[in-house]
């Protein structure tokens, strides 16, 4: 087998495409749906007939191929059913032409033509077709323009395009991104053409409209944060070319870091270091504590990205009393000790997080939470107190069972611990938990005795059957009958499959064929009337 012949292998293709878009990208094939432009190599270009006309590039290096295509689904997938087409497409072709370049051919002629001649037909071409005429004449017009006009333009695109106009659902973001997207590609060309003057000043712009409309949008998929996100990293370019004042470019950094709700706006700061530098870092530093100040003590637990701000300096700086400091402002809750707990380890004081480790558990006696048991555990564990470890974790476990505590119970003390976690359990009628301890511990019969006595949830009962199946087969069948059964009765098209996954395992476990066969139809007898069941039951008849 060739080299291409084994990368782009069936199997390999359904790995990366999965088997339905493996399925369709070969019939894409089959159906000529695939116009080969270059191959050459490691690497094929070509267009790609499907519900639209794409552009698909792929290429293969090492023992994997990757590559593009500018249709839909491949900014979720990564490997679409275009990709697949062009990928048996390449490895049949080459066997009979190894190497094939019309896009080179067609480059070498028109430049045999003359710019003129090219000019004359790009302009023909683009009189047909009303989107690149306009990306065009745009283009021109972008270049004819001083930076003032220029500006004065793209700022008014820019608020037609973030004008969020009341609201923008679920089903209208898409649209809604897919201009702003238009627009950032259009300011990125100009950064890239020497315009980062004016480009700065428009991203600016651009930023400061959608921190205006971040109420109004549902930007459930991340769309519209994927837009801003890039729209920061273009500022930052255009930043990066015209080297702003660092003070003043601190300033507007901080308010839209301090104000924002965009994630594309947290830690700027470390974003713009380098632009900013001693100077507009300094200007940083004073803004936070200045405004931390300010804000009166009991309001303090809400401003996070200004805490954020003001320990990563004092992180910088190594000043551990300073971030002690920061999180004191609100100790209402156990998460503020977790972190105070997690920064004096970080910084090797292993008393002053033991000390704020008792004194969390003082706090929170009456509902304990389990991560601060398990680090004061291991905390006094780790001061030679091991007894004392045990027996919080026994003390906290006893009161509110948790399995998690298992695994600092089973460091500190190998044996009987599985033994008389279960006694508490069982004593305390944790029936599911109890369960989840011996399945974990694979203590299978004593599942089974659980699952005999005691009601439990019918996914947990589908765990203890998967995991048994070979060892008591007759439970696992039981089960696998019950699951089945209770599917069925949903009555809809996922349930349905669900309950065929199920009778397909209940025939794996049983011993006898004929036996699986009645059950099966007696299946189908009782429920004859789901005739969209039956049309699936009947691949198991």
């Amino acid at each position: 087998m060739s080299r291409i012949h084994e990368i782009l292998s069936d199997k390999r293709l359904e790995r990366a495409a999965g088997a339905g878009a493996f399925a369709r990208g070969r019939a894409y094939h089959a159906q000529g749906r695939v116009d080969l432009l270059s191959l050459n190599g490691d690497q094929a270009l070509a267009r790609v007939l499907g519900s639209g006309i794409y552009r698909v590039s792929l290429h293969w290096r090492g023992d994997v191929a990757t590559g593009s295509c500018d249709c839909p689904a491949y900014d979720s997938t990564d490997f679409c059913k275009h990709m697949v087409a062009l990928a048996i497409t390449a490895r049949e072709r080459t066997d009979d032409e190894p190497m094939i370049d019309r896009r080179a051919r067609l480059i070498d002629h028109l430049r045999r033509q003359g710019l003129d001649a090219a000019i004359t037909r790009l302009v023909s071409l683009a009189e047909q077709i009303p989107t690149l005429w306009a990306e065009i004449e745009a283009e021109a017009q972008d270049a004819l323009e001083d930076d003032q006009a220029l500006v004065r333009r793209y700022r008014a695109e820019i608020d037609d395009a973030c004008d969020a106009a009341g609201s923008i659902d679920y089903y209208a973001v898409g649209t809604y991104a897919d201009g702003l997207s238009a627009l950032l590609d259009r300011l990125e060309k100009l950064n890239a053409s020497g315009r980062a003057s004016a480009v700065a000043a428009l991203m600016v712009h651009f930023l400061e409209s959608m921190q205006e409309a971040f109420e109004t949008i549902d930007d459930s998929e991340g769309e519209v944060t994927a837009a801003v996100q890039r729209a920061v990293e273009i500022h930052l370019a255009a930043c990066q070319e015209t080297k702003p004042d660092p003070v003043e470019l601190a300033r507007w950094l901080f308010e839209q870091e301090v104000d924002s709700e965009w994630p594309a706006f947290e830690d700027l700061r470390t974003a713009y270091a380098e632009v900013l530098g001693d100077a507009g870092m300094a200007e940083y530093r004073r803004l936070a504590t200045t405004a931390w100040a300010a804000v009166p003590v009991k309001e303090r637990a809400g401003q996070y990205a200004l805490r954020a701000i003001l320990d990563d300096f004092a992180r910088q700086d190594g000043d551990l009393d300073a971030r002690i400091a920061l999180r004191s402002a609100d100790l209402s809750g156990p998460y503020a000790y977790l972190e105070i707990i997690q920064i004096c380890r970080e910084g090797e004081r292993q008393d002053l997080a033991l000390k704020w480790a008792r004194d969390a558990l003082w706090i929170f006696e009456d509902v304990p939470n389990v991560r601060l048991v398990s680090a004061a555990a291991e905390l006094e564990a780790e001061a030679g107190r091991g007894d004392e470890a045990l027996a919080l974790l026994w003390r906290t476990f006893e009161r509110s069972p948790n399995l998690d505590l298992l695994h600092h119970l089973k460091r500190l003390s190998p044996t009987d611990v599985v033994d008389r976690a279960a006694k508490i359990l069982e004593a305390g009628a944790f029936w599911t938990m109890l369960l989840d301890l011996l399945l974990a511990e694979r203590r299978l019969d004593a599942a089974w005795a659980i699952v005999s006595r005691h009601p439990i949830d019918d996914w947990r009962l589908r765990d203890l059957a998967d995991a048994s199946h070979q060892t008591h087969r007759q439970e696992a069948q039981a089960v696998y009958e019950r699951l089945a059964e209770s599917q069925v009765r949903l009555a809809n098209a996922g349930a349905y499959d669900m309950a065929i996954k199920l009778i397909r395992l209940r025939g794996q476990v049983c011993d006898d064929p004929a036996s699986h066969a009645a059950y099966v139809e007696d299946v189908a007898k009782r429920h004859k009337a789901k005739r969209t069941f039956i049309q699936r039951l009947e691949g198991l008849r």
